[in-house]
This record gives C-alpha cells, sequence and structure tokens, in this order.
C-alpha cells in the first residue's frame, strides 16, 4: 500500500515453496529429477510451481540450478544440479523454467557462468575456475545458451573468478563487466533481466558491491548488505560524479519495469488468506511429485535380465539389510501365491555365518536384496560378495551418500535398481516393475564413485518377457561362456569376418551376442539387424539340428561308418567314411557335382549357361561374378509345370521336381572321384547325411 510502484516479489524456491516454507509440497531436489527421462514432467513441474508461487503472491523464482555439477566434491552445487551430463542438465532447465513461465512466473536460471565445477562455496569464499574458453563455452556456458535460445527471462551471475573471461585478479564474475556485459549481454545476445547472487556472500567481497554489480550490467542486485542506505548512497554518488550515467540507470528501470508489467504488475494484485493452505497442497500437486519420484528411478543395470520375476515362480529368497518391514509395499505388488522367504543380515554377523548365506541362496531361482537407509554402508563386505552369476537383485532405496559408500561392492551384482529413496511411491513401483507392471527409464544424472557412469541404466519395458536362466534350462554358463573366445579366436585367424551366435532352447533365447563386422576392416558392425547372404544355409538349420538330435538319443555314433546307415555305399569306395569325416568336411569327398547340367536341357540354349561377366545372351546377375542365360529349358524328364506322379517335389511357381532325381543324384555321388581325407568344404557329405 506504501509503494507508488507496486512490489515485484521474488523467492528462492529451487525445489518449490518447501525449500522456504514449511508445509508446502516437498518436491525431489534437481539432483533426483535429472534421472527423468520423461522431460515433459519438468514442464508440468515448473508449471506447478508457477501456480503455488503465484497463490503467495510472487512474481519472480530464483531457480532453476543451471550449473553442470562435474565435480563431486562441490560443497554448493552438488544434487541442486540436474547432473554432469551439459546437455540432460539444459534440457531440464529449459523445460523447467519454460513451465514456470507459462504459468507467470519469471524464471532466473543460476549462476552464470558455471558453478558446477568448484570445490569451494561462494558463500564464503571466492571459487576458481581455471578453464579454458572452449571448455567453458562446451560445459559451464551450454545450458545458459540453450536457455537464451529459448527466449527465457531472467538470468543470475554467480561469484566466480574465472581467468579466461575476466584478467582481473580477484575480480568476481558477478561484479565484471567482460562477463556480465561483453559476453551475457553482447556475445550471447541476452536480453532478459539480469540478477546478481547475494552480495552479501564472501565470493562477492568489495567496497561498494552494488554500484560494481550495475557498472557490470546487472539491472537488479540481491542482498547487497545489512548497510542498503550505504549502498544507495555509493550509487547516488556515483550517479552525480559521472560514473555510472543516467542513461544506465534509465535502462535498467526501464527493463525492470517492462518485466513488472508483463508479469501483471499495472493490475492490483491480492493474496487471500483463507484456503491459502489447501490451494497450495492439492492432490494434484501430490500426484506430481509421486510422478516425479517414480520417474527418476534407475535400473542401473540387468546384466543376466532377471527382471521381471518370472510370472510362475513359486518361492522367492528376500535378504533384508534393513530394518524388516521397510519393503512391505514393495511386496505388496507381487502375486500372492508367490511365496516369499525372508532373510536378515543381521543374524549373519560373521564371515562364517555369511559364507553360508550365500550358499543358501545360490540354491533360490531369483534373490531380492533390499537396503533403505543409510544402515547399508555397514556391509559392504557382504555386497561384495553378490557376484553377478548370484540370481540377485538390488533394491537401494536410499539418497545418494549411501550409494557412494557402497557402489564399489555392488559392481559385481547381476542387477541393481536405485529409487534414489525409500518414498512410498518409489516403493509401489519398484515392486510393479519386479512383475513387469511398471516401467523403470531413469538414468545416472551424476557419476557415481567410479563404478558408476553419468548416464548409464537401462530400460525396464511395461509387460516384457521375463527371461530364463540358461542354468534353469541345463545349460553351464561357463561353457555358454568359452563361445567368446572361440569366435573371436576364428575372426582374428580370417575364418570369418562377424556373426550373430544365437542358442535356443526349448523356444527360449539362452545366449544371443554379434561379433565382428560384416566385410572385415571398417565395415559396419554386427548387430541383429544385420543381413546376410544365404548359402548352404540347409546344411546348419536342417541336417546338422536333425544329426544331433539323433546323437542327443544315442541313435548313432560319430564314429560309425554311413554305410551302416546307407547300404547302397557298402560295396562301393565310400563304404568306410565316417559320420565324423562327413561333418567335419574331411571325408574326400569332391566339393560338388553340377547336377543342374542334368536337369538343364544343354540344346535349349547358346553357348554357356553361366559365365564370370555379362553378355548379351548372359543377362540375370547369380553373384558377384556369376552371370546366368536366362533362355534355356529343362529337360522335360526332370521337370514337369504341374504336380503328377513322379514329380511330387515342388522347386517353385509352375516347377515340379522328378521324384527320381534323388537317385540320379546319389548315383553321381557314388560313381564321383574319391581324394584323400583332408579338410575339403564339400556338399556332398551333408546330402548323404
Amino acid at each position: 500500500k506504501k509503494t507508488k510502484v507496486p512490489l515485484m516479489i521474488t523467492f528462492d524456491g529451487e525445489w518449490g515453496l518447501s525449500m522456504r516454507l514449511k508445509n508446502t509440497p516437498l518436491f525431489p531436489k534437481n539432483g533426483i529429477l535429472g534421472a527423468i527421462q520423461e522431460n515433459h514432467l519438468l514442464f508440468e513441474y515448473g508449471k506447478e510451481v508457477a501456480r503455488q508461487c503465484k497463490e503467495l503472491g510472487v512474481h519472480v523464482n530464483f531457480a532453476p540450478v543451471a550449473d553442470v555439477n562435474i565435480n563431486p566434491k562441490n560443497p554448493v552445487i552438488n544434487v541442486r544440479s540436474f547432473g554432469e551430463i551439459p546437455k540432460n542438465v539444459a534440457d531440464k532447465v529449459v523445460l523447467y523454467a519454460s513451465g514456470l513461465e507459462s504459468g507467470g512466473v519469471l524464471s532466473v536460471c543460476k549462476h552464470f557462468p558455471g558453478h558446477g565445477d568448484t570445490e569451494t562455496d561462494s558463500h564464503h569464499s571466492l571459487p576458481y575456475l581455471p578453464f579454458n574458453k572452449s571448455r567453458l563455452d562446451s560445459v559451464e556456458l551450454y545450458p545458459f545458451k540453450r536457455v537464451i535460445d529459448a527466449g527465457l527471462g531472467g538470468v543470475m551471475v554467480g561469484h566466480l573468478e574465472i581467468p579466461a573471461l575476466e584478467p582481473q585478479k580477484g575480480l568476481p564474475s558477478s561484479l565484471s563487466r567482460n562477463i556480465v556485459t561483453g559476453l551475457l549481454k553482447e556475445e550471447l545476445e541476452f536480453k532478459g533481466l539480469i540478477f546478481t547472487d547475494a552480495l552479501a556472500m564472501k565470493g562477492a567481497s568489495a567496497k561498494k558491491p552494488s554500484l560494481q554489480a550495475l557498472k557490470a550490467g546487472n539491472d537488479m542486485v540481491l542482498t547487497p548488505s545489512l548497510q542498503i542506505k550505504k549502498e544507495i548512497d555509493a550509487v547516488m554518488k556515483a550517479l552525480n560524479s559521472g560514473e555510472i550515467t543516467q542513461q544506465e540507470i534509465d535502462e535498467k528501470c526501464k527493463k525492470v519495469l517492462t518485466f513488472k508489467y508483463a508479469l501483471g504488475l499495472a493490475k492490483e494484485q491480492k493474496i487471500k488468506l483463507s484456503g491459502l493452505e489447501q490451494r497450495i497442497n492439492t492432490p494434484e500437486a501430490e500426484n506430481l511429485i509421486k510422478k516425479l519420484h517414480q520417474a527418476s528411478v534407475i535400473l542401473l543395470k540387468d546384466q543376466k535380465e532377471l527382471l521381471p520375476l518370472p510370472s510362475e515362480l513359486e518361492k522367492l529368497a528376500w535378504l533384508h539389510i534393513d530394518e524388516n518391514g521397510a519393503e512391505q509395499l514393495i511386496k505388496k505388488q507381487l502375486p500372492a501365491s508367490m511365496r516369499i522367504e525372508n532373510f536378515s543380515i543381521a543374524d549373519y554377523n560373521t564371515k562364517e555365518k555369511q559364507l553360508q548365506l550365500i550358499d543358501t541362496l545360490s540354491t533360490y531361482r531369483r534373490i531380492v536384496v533390499t537396503a533403505t537407509d543409510a544402515s547399508v554402508t555397514n556391509h559392504t563386505s557382504f555386497l561384495s560378495q553378490l557376484h553377478k552369476e548370484l540370481p540377485a537383485i538390488v533394491l537401494l532405496l536410499t539418497d545418494k551418500k549411501p550409494f557412494e559408500r557402497v557402489a564399489t561392492s555392488l559392481q559385481n551384482v547381476s542387477t541393481l535398481v536405485w529409487g534414489q529413496s525409500n518414498r512410498a511411491e518409489v516403493k509401489e513401483v519398484i515392486g510393479k516393475a519386479l512383475m513387469g507392471n511398471a516401467t523403470l527409464t531413469g538414468r545416472l544424472a551424476f557419476s557415481v564413485d567410479t563404478t558408476f557412469k553419468a548416464g548409464q541404466g537401462v530400460d525396464l519395458l511395461l509387460h516384457k518377457p521375463y527371461k530364463t536362466l540358461s542354468k534353469e534350462l541345463g545349460f553351464n554358463e561357463e561353457i555358454l561362456s568359452k563361445i567368446d573366445s572361440i569366435v573371436l579366436d576364428a575372426i582374428q585367424d580370417g575364418a570369418f569376418p562377424g556373426c550373430q551366435i544365437l542358442v535356443l532352447k526349448e523356444g527360449i533365447k539362452v545366449y544371443d551376442k554379434n561379433f565382428g563386422t560384416q566385410s572385415g576392416g571398417n565395415s559396419p558392425h554386427i548387430n541383429s539387424e544385420s543381413m546376410y547372404d544365404i548359402a548352404s544355409l540347409t546344411k546348419t538349420s536342417a541336417t546338422l539340428l536333425a544329426m544331433m538330435k539323433l546323437y542327443d538319443k544315442g541313435l548313432y555314433n560319430l564314429s560309425d561308418k554311413i554305410s551302416q546307415y546307407l547300404p547302397y555305399l557298402k560295396n562301393t569306395n565310400k563304404a568306410n567314411i565316417t559320420i565324423q569325416e562327413l561333418l567335419f568336411h574331411e571325408s574326400g569327398l569332391i566339393a560338388s557335382i553340377p547336377i543342374y547340367l542334368e536337369i538343364v536341357d544343354q540344346e535349349s540354349y547358346l553357348g554357356r549357361l553361366l559365365r564370370a561377366n555379362r553378355s548379351k545372351q548372359h543377362t540375370v546377375r547369380l553373384g558377384s561374378s556369376t552371370w546366368g542365360n536366362p533362355n534355356f529349358k529343362f529337360k522335360k524328364k526332370w521337370i514337369s509345370p504341374t504336380e503328377k506322379d513322379p514329380y511330387l517335389w515342388p522347386l517353385g511357381d509352375k516347377l515340379w521336381l522328378n521324384y527320381d532325381s534323388k537317385k540320379l543324384v546319389l548315383d553321381k555321388i557314388i560313381d564321383s572321384t574319391l581324394k584323400t581325407k583332408t579338410y575339403r568344404y564339400s556338399c556332398l557329405g551333408f546330402i548323404l547325411l
């Protein structure tokens, strides 16, 4: 009522009103939100905070923090930041700030040019950033550039000493004209409102800090000191002496008034006190908090694809590394038919007992380990025994500090879920995810120790089919692991440039890996979508599989002579060939016989049927160096356009092969030359098999 010009009310609410006011919605800090991949939630979050601010009559929120927190030892930013990946930080800063401004509250992104990679708190001293301009452009400045490109309205300048930007030693960025005017306003072309960080902080120690800040190019100075009159007098004296011009002051005032007008301050604004608490603490706000926490849950790794749990799982081991009962909300989401057998680490307090516990747990198909409080840090030795061959799913429901202390101990576990808190909604979504009834899509915002890297995480999709472990199908995983070295040796020896190995049993995938490249050198790497030239496929997909099945049933030995099963070979030079020799291509049989020459009428075309180069007659390309003459006809003895006895084998559209062709092929093999029994790739051997 006393002011002629309406006051612009500002608020420092980086995680909403609860940062400064009790009994208001408690949103997660940015360090948790940095894990979210559903970035639209950040916009919703900003818009909801704006709604709450307006209920209180707040026009400006000094948020979000746009610092890229690369340094884990940062004592002041840390979890106030969205993380250490510049793009991820920028994406979330822009969306949150856009949400605020769409709700009619000015966002103020801070602390320009970037306070994330320091080990000094600017509240107590002046942090020093030794980086060159190129590094600053790609990391510290990147989110602020995105903010400016998005047309957002406010930036707060921090107190930082940055020689690459300001050569005067000890001059903080907030008081530097090179940084505020030269970099922010001129080079980056920021047209919005510029605030200083609190000038009462030790990092801004200077005589007449308000005057220096205004001269540097800031529009508004924040908390200069308790001696406000002294600060104002210094500015007025400078104005009278010409140290700062009336035009500069007028431009700043005009900009502030413009923003006041844009924020609706031209109209009278009154706060309705009755029902204020209920209007701030709404069910919608609580539901948004729940969604933010749930979207921040991270499946850091699932190497053996233990998630989701098998739906028919009858028995589950559950190990508590916390107070028994803290996990009940998780268990509530599991089927009632699943019997849970509980173990508590408190009952295994010696090394010998813990080894016994590991042996006992190894007998279960699945194991869930829960840690919901900081007491997990007392059990690092035991956690390190949860090796990747143990089907253990570790659910860590703590904040960042306990995780940092146990991270190294968890590096060998097969499956690790980090909830970032032990809130009820986090337990609920993890419980649902265990059965494939919820998605987990979070990614690590910060590196944790040297074990887990920023950006790490895998998606667990809704209703993903569960994976049966190889050992559950009777496979020895140590033997399966030897496939890798066999294939890599073959690629190294030049047997082939690359391949995909897929092992199935009972329709279930047991092993699936890609190796090498498509054609060696710098050619594309093999992946699950790679296409292959199909050649001799029936050898492996039909004949070999049938021979393996017969061998499993004990119906033959590898040393058996093939003539034992094919009597027409007994009185030939092929009588002593063994099944193993045929499988190994060491039987002495020649590579192939051109049977097509018996089927094709050689009088029906001119010249040769096949040649290496294209010609007038050879117009159909059959391979990289093979061209065929399409103007030929089949012998009527062997091919018919319709199905009739003895033309009973379909070759293609209107092509039926005489059944007697089988005898033709076998007779040709019997009459063929037999060479020495060394490796010689032969189609004939697999025809016999």
